[in-house]
């Protein structure tokens, strides 16, 4: 018996890119970068690096393919230790270890609990 489920046309492909690639999915984000997919989406929806959708009018789906040059300035400033410019406004952060870590997390989730006090 013979199976009725229909074949995806849109099967994943591999991807090829090079220092050169100007555009690329997020997979050539990842092969580049080590950037998976949730954060290549959201950097772009935030606005950090540049995307664009090949959606036609119409249609629900599209393709989205992201800007490399973009990636490569949000990098560059993360290196030298800065936040990429939003609103064309750049701004130095404080890198102080796992301290900054730790205050953001208990300023969302409240004062962590001492285990060994009642």
């Amino acid at each position: 018996m013979k199976s009725t489920k229909a074949s995806k046309k849109n099967r994943p492909t591999s991807v090829v890119v090079s220092p050169n690639t100007e555009t690329t999915d997020f997979r050539g984000i990842q092969e580049l970068f080590g950037i998976r997919r949730a954060l290549a989406y959201h950097l772009a929806a935030t606005g950090q690096i540049e995307s664009f959708s090949l959606k036609e009018g119409g249609e629900s789906r599209g393709k989205r393919l992201f800007d490399v040059a973009s990636i490569r300035k949000f990098l560059s400033l993360k290196r030298e230790n800065r936040q990429p410019a939003v609103n064309g406004k750049s701004e130095i952060v404080a890198t102080s270890g796992g301290d900054i870590g730790r205050y953001e997390r208990e300023k969302r989730r409240g004062p962590t609990r001492d285990p060994f006090t009642n």
